[in-house]
């Protein structure tokens, strides 16, 4: 159970799973039957995405022990989400076929596809879009599909702004008339944030499986687990969901080849996000991962500290990281220090979306973005003080020494 927190806090951690145990139901019960800030605790659960799974279980544990409206409220709000993410399915087919017509590669994954694999549902988890992973060489062609069944690039892109974007980033978000989003991926990290799993090896590991009826492809289970630990890293684990999507992942998948992932983990550069999010999954999804996974004693002390103000977070109403505490988190957070300065350079100077949607320049003149983006920024964060700065500079020192 997690120390030191609250009731409400307390109840999120027990339903954030597929299923209960004995203890897990009759724990669940006590709760129930104390008081409660039932605004706090459904707010809470809105936030870490897990008013599906909060709804679900107190629904058929102990449904009498909660306020009426309350449980009505959940009700609502738990058969939205399932008509949501069923449509969503429905339209991923749709897609799904369209692309295989055409011989399009694709492989899917989050969504409602990794409801399906974790929970058996794909009602039990929060879905707002549709994530596609196809080859780089395909995107032009992957767009004019998409604009044949009613998508458009969301924002628009002129050939410069595109280019730059392929090139530094790994996604672009395609939106239909009736709101359908779909996160069209050619990559799987953002240069601003390295992650060295290479997505062509990603496509040629692709497992196959079904789902109500229909056959895709999406990531194999170890390459799942690794992306799985590099997008949570990656968001700084913000929402509790996405410790219990890993932990309920793991505990589906049966035999995992732990040597394969620990192997691709380094070869990617990804060894510590793998190692935090694992530990992060024995902590909230009581779970158990094989020791040799954690070898180096100073390595996993510093993960534990960096796992715990995680967990902190996570429980606490904390504002999204700053630019300069994400800095400090990197340098925890990625093996080779030089990657976190590298991460910090990039999301200074690098222009992204925001920037082309700030200030529109012709083609030529695209070069100035990189002026334009650090400017942007200081004004952006001015107010920051110099104690952050000073924060930034103490760290830049300590990656220079490792």
């Amino acid at each position: 159970m997690i120390a030191e927190t609250s009731r409400e806090n307390e109840l999120l951690f027990c339903v954030a799973r597929k299923s209960l145990n004995r203890d897990l139901a009759a724990r669940i019960t006590s709760l129930l039957h104390g008081k409660l800030d039932w605004n706090y605790l459904c707010e809470k659960a809105r936030e870490q995405r897990l008013m599906p799974l909060l709804y679900h279980h107190l629904n058929s544990v102990d449904p009498q022990s909660v306020p009426v409206p309350v449980l009505s409220s959940m009700r609502s709000e738990s058969v939205e989400n399932s008509k949501r993410c069923l449509y969503l399915f429905s339209e991923l087919r749709n897609l799904l076929r369209l692309f295989r017509e055409h011989e399009v590669t694709t492989v899917v994954f989050k969504g409602p596809v990794l409801a399906a694999m974790v929970y058996g549902d794909i009602g039990l988890r929060q879905s707002g879009d549709i994530d596609i992973l196809i080859e780089r060489s395909s995107f032009g062609f992957a767009k004019e599909l998409l604009a044949s069944a009613g998508y458009r690039m969301e924002p628009s892109l002129t050939k410069s702004q595109e280019s730059a974007h392929l090139r530094f980033h790994c996604e672009i978000q395609f939106v239909s008339d009736s709101d359908n989003v779909v996160d069209l991926h050619w990559g799987l990290s953002p240069r601003s944030f390295p992650f060295g799993l290479d997505p062509q090896l990603v496509l040629t590991r692709a497992e196959r499986i079904t789902i109500q009826g229909t056959s895709l492809l999406t990531f194999s289970r170890e390459d799942t687990i690794l992306y799985l630990c590099y997008h949570g890293s990656k968001h700084y684990w913000s929402r509790w969901e996405w410790v219990s999507s890993l932990a309920e992942l793991i505990r589906a998948s049966g035999m995992i080849e732990w040597p394969e992932v620990v192997a691709r983990a380094q070869e990617s550069h990804a060894l510590s996000m793998l190692r935090l999010g694992l530990l992060l999954a024995q902590d909230f999804g009581e779970l158990e991962v094989p020791a040799s996974v954690f070898s180096e004693v100073e390595e996993s002390d510093s993960l534990r500290k960096c796992a715990d103000e995680f967990k902190a977070r996570m429980l606490a109403q904390s504002q999204p990281p700053g630019v300069l505490q994400m800095f400090r988190y990197n340098l925890q957070l990625m093996d080779r220090k030089r990657d976190a300065v590298l991460a910090l350079v990039r999301s200074i100077f690098v222009p992204t979306i925001a920037d082309w949607q700030a200030l529109t320049l012709p083609g030529p003149l695209y070069p100035l973005y990189y002026l334009f983006r650090p400017l942007r920024l200081l004004k952006k964060y001015s107010s920051a003080g110099w104690e952050e700065a000073a924060e930034v500079k103490a760290g830049l020192r300590a990656a220079a020494d490792g």
